[in-house]
């Protein structure tokens, strides 16, 4: 029980720290955090582009639909079904009522996120292309990294940032990026609103300010 409250007590941060020391990175305290908004299951709305398979019935199918300003989606055979505020293993059950047992007797539908309609995080720092990366999914921290170009060459890979607010209070976690690569740390969902900041690897950028100044090899100068 201490060990517990112990992990849950070291991912707490209040805003205003300013160095990487301060952020925490216990693994499984940051993995609990969960803004205070965000439901385990996302509820679907207007905008958000899904997909519907029909298992063997691809002309029952839909690939990539997005939900209507009413909530609906148009499926096949059946007309519109109703899908907004509902997450979407409950689209899949509207729909495999809507088919049986006028189209199939027994059918398997799932639903999966393609896209979520207005969720995003921002992406900062050592990062290639720095930038607002629309959520698809259910979207963990490398897959964002990735859609901001990954990290660029003077990244501090074990210096990764995510912040959010958690029940009115800004929080963070540092995750080490070779670590959920090596599958030694878990790697963590981002969620709407998050801010992923990437840090700078200082003894990287003193070589690469080294090799940009110096014009001869092997004469050491100042620079």
């Amino acid at each position: 029980m201490q060990k517990k409250i112990g992990c849950l007590a070291g991912v707490m941060l209040l805003a205003g720290c300013s160095t990487s020391s301060k952020v925490p990175n216990d693994l499984a305290a940051q993995s609990a955090i969960v803004p205070a908004n965000v439901e385990t299951r996302y509820l679907l709305g207007p905008g958000d582009r899904i997909s519907v398979n029909v298992y063997g019935q691809q002309d029952m199918s839909l690939s990539d639909v997005i939900i209507d300003p009413q909530g609906r989606i148009n499926m096949p055979f059946v007309g519109f079904i109703e899908v907004d505020g509902i997450a979407a293993p409950d689209v899949a059950a509207k729909v495999t009522d809507a088919l049986k047992p006028a189209y199939l007797r027994n059918p398997h539908v799932t639903v999966n996120v393609i896209e979520f309609a207005s969720r995003q995080v921002v992406v900062d720092g050592q990062v290639r292309t720095p930038s607002v990366v629309k959520l698809f999914g259910s979207s963990t921290l490398t897959e964002t990294l990735v859609r901001a170009g990954g990290p660029d060459p003077l990244a501090k890979l074990d210096e990764i940032v995510i912040i959010r607010n958690v029940n009115g209070e800004r929080m963070a976690a540092r995750f080490d990026l070779r670590a959920i690569q090596n599958g030694t740390m878990e790697d963590p969902k981002i969620y709407d609103g998050d801010r992923v900041f990437v840090g700078y690897n200082s003894l990287k950028g003193l070589y690469q300010d080294a090799i940009r100044v110096l014009p001869f090899v092997a004469v050491f100068q100042r620079f």
